[in-house]
């Protein structure tokens, strides 16, 4: 995947998605879906034509997960979120 630009506002969304994957027990949360269509929106206006949305959104929260695993401790055990992430 050639590394998207994304500005505070998807950085934040990215956040709040890996937040609820590795956190929540899985109960229904609008902020979490709200985010979540945010991204799929954002890769589908600026991802390529030739890789769909899900997989763009998927290596993106793959590869934000591991930046956050390396850089901040809340993301310590981040297991559940790279599960739900496969």
């Amino acid at each position: 995947m050639t590394e998207l630009e994304f500005d505070a506002a998807v950085s934040e969304q990215v956040e709040r998605v890996l937040g609820y994957l590795n956190f929540s027990s899985g109960a229904e949360d609008a902020a979490f879906l709200k985010s979540l269509n945010e991204l799929f929106q954002f890769v589908s206006q600026n991802g390529h034509e030739s890789q769909p949305p899900f997989d763009l959104v998927h290596q993106l929260l793959s590869r934000q997960l591991e930046e956050s695993c390396q850089n901040n401790s809340t993301f310590k055990d981040a297991d559940q979120a790279r599960r739900a992430i496969r």
